[in-house]
């Protein structure tokens, strides 16, 4: 069978029948092959010519079902010299196209994950530093009162300090413990007790400066470290941390009343001393006022 079509290079369109095979036999009898009924003879086993001298390509597929049968495709040598020579070039340019645009691709690609690294790795960062700032703040941060605690309170301090020794400037030291605090948690219970202790830290927040140190620095126990005062204004600042306990009774009648005893000490650039002799200078006022209400 010969055709002129290509896809009978791959599929068997129809089946001869048992009459046309006959027929097709009859024909070969009086001498008549396939190759005479088209006006094309085959110079070899690839190539065939037509009586116009064009060339064609040979291609066959054996038929299964009939051995010894072939479906012949003829292919136009012209196309298939187009075919050889024309889409070279085309499938380079292709293959370069789709090779630039595969590098661009991948230039974009490499080029936003290198951001998105970059952001990742600096949203690390923040995220580690905030970290750090929260630790650090919860290692010296009284957990009961949010003030200071008493790492927090030496450490800052201690900075100050230096300041005020480097610009000669006084430095003052209120100690403040809370009256009472055992006889609190005894009769009322712990949570009473920690109430008071909140409400100590409230009074002293409202009383001094945001500059100022104020801390909780044992269990009953506060400090508050001040600078760049005037140094004739001590007793004005304990009057008023007085005054403002004074104020909370009086608002909480119903409830337990406060009572802190309170000693002071001065930090004099001409006569240095370290912050504990500082505390402990303090602390010494402070019992001495504690004895003394207790013998009232």
């Amino acid at each position: 069978f010969v055709s002129s079509r290509r896809d009978w290079l791959f599929h068997v369109l129809w089946k001869p029948s048992p009459d046309v095979l006959s027929e097709i036999e009859k024909t070969q009898q009086f001498g008549k092959g396939p190759w005479e009924w088209t006006g094309i003879e085959p110079v070899d086993t690839h190539t065939a010519v037509d009586a116009a001298g064009n060339k064609y390509h040979i291609h066959k597929k054996e038929l299964k079902n009939y051995p010894g049968w072939n479906v012949v495709y003829l292919h136009d040598h012209k196309a298939v010299s187009t075919n050889i020579n024309k889409p070279l070039f085309k499938s380079t340019g292709y293959i370069l196209i789709s090779l630039a645009f595969i590098i661009s691709l991948s230039v974009v690609f490499l080029y936003k994950k290198a951001n998105y690294d970059i952001i990742m790795r600096q949203r690390a960062e923040e995220a580690l530093r905030e970290s750090e700032q929260q630790l650090k703040a919860m290692t010296i941060t009284d957990e009961l009162t949010g003030l200071s605690n008493r790492r927090g309170f030496f450490m800052l301090a201690e900075q100050q300090l230096k300041i005020a020794a480097r610009h000669k400037k006084v430095a003052f030291l209120v100690y403040a413990d809370l009256d009472d605090l055992k006889k609190i948690n005894d009769t009322a219970g712990h949570q009473a007790g920690d109430q008071a202790l909140m409400d100590v830290g409230d009074i002293l927040r409202k009383t001094y400066r945001k500059s100022d140190i104020i801390a909780r620095i044992g269990g009953d126990e506060f400090a508050v470290f001040l600078v760049d005062f005037a140094a004739d204004l001590p007793e004005i600042i304990t009057s008023h941390l007085q005054r403002n306990i004074d104020i909370y009774n009086m608002a909480n009648k119903g409830g337990s009343a406060l009572s802190v005893s309170i000693g002071t000490a001065s930090w004099d650039p001409q006569h240095p001393c370290d912050l504990d002799e500082l505390i402990a200078h303090a602390d010494t006022v402070m019992y001495e006022q504690k004895k003394h209400k207790k013998s009232e």
